[in-house]
């Protein structure tokens, strides 16, 4: 402790005032907390909502069941056989013209 005499007066004039000490409510307050810190808590896990696993889960299923049910060899062109014979489109045997007329109605029909 101090001994200057100012701190001597100060002792003298507050000696006499009962106050309640707040130390100890302090304390278990600290302490309190402390111990609330020192608990070992759940690690927080970062896993994704259970609604999106299970769509996932069902996406992968649908994937699965059409890769397992789909034919091994598909046939690209299911209707053609080979012995008929495929007329060439008019862009590959005319010119730069037939091209324009193809490319202008194809335009049409998609108005």
């Amino acid at each position: 402790m101090n001994d200057d005499p100012f701190e001597q007066k100060l002792r003298k004039l507050t000696g006499h005032i009962s106050r309640p000490d707040p130390t100890p409510e302090w304390k278990a307050e600290i302490l309190a907390r402390a111990l609330r810190e020192a608990r070992p808590s759940a690690a927080n896990r970062a896993l994704p909502p259970r609604w999106l696993v299970a769509c996932w889960s069902v996406a992968w299923l649908a994937i699965l069941a059409l890769h397992f049910t789909a034919p091994s060899n598909p046939d690209p062109w299911p209707g053609q056989t080979a012995d008929r014979h495929v007329a060439p489109s008019p862009a590959t045997t005319s010119g730069p013209t037939a091209l324009i007329a193809l490319q202008h109605q194809l335009q049409l029909d998609l108005l």
